[in-house]
């Protein structure tokens, strides 16, 4: 079993880079921002069990919060959706609140583009709108910037709710 998951991080994120250790400035946010990743995907219901956690560089990527479904699912609920957009969103608000809005990082670079594409998809493929009012007929123009509104507001509210999650723990 330990040669399957060495060959499965090794084909998802790229070899270890143990020779590119970062100084322990680096690791120290590395290990903050997974960390963040780690408690939000703990404590949320809907999220995926936590599988790995490490601050290994690999491939681009400085750490890797890594999880494995319970079971093979064909369909996402809302829900569940909404909740691995929290822990997207988990690894900067760890840095805001640990190092302060002036010290944060690029580090969620990689989890800023998958939130947002996922928010994306959840507005223009699954229909999950969050506008009182959406026109099916209006100009495209107007459409696009109700459909960028609509996940722009899906993104800040997961943010909002990771803060909230930081500070009842």
């Amino acid at each position: 079993m330990k040669h399957l998951e060495f060959a499965r991080d090794k084909v998802l994120m790229g070899p270890a880079k143990k020779s590119k250790i970062p100084d322990a400035e680096t690791n120290n946010i590395t290990a903050y921002h997974e960390a963040g990743h780690t408690i939000v995907r703990y404590f949320t219901n809907d999220a995926d069990p936590l599988h790995k956690v490490t601050i290994v560089p690999r491939g681009q990527a400085l750490g890797f919060t890594s999880h494995i479904p319970i079971k093979e699912a064909y369909n996402r609920t809302k829900s569940q959706l909404l909740a691995e957009m929290d822990v997207m969103m988990a690894g900067r608000v760890a840095e805001e609140q640990i190092f302060g809005m002036d010290n944060i990082t690029t580090g969620a670079a990689s989890d800023f583009n998958q939130a947002t594409k996922l928010a994306t998809n959840m507005v223009i493929l699954f229909c999950y709108f969050y506008l009182k009012s959406f026109f099916v007929f209006l100009k495209i123009g107007e459409t696009i910037w109700y459909v960028r509104k609509s996940w722009y507001t899906i993104i800040s509210r997961r943010r909002t709710r990771c803060w909230f999650r930081f500070c009842s723990c």
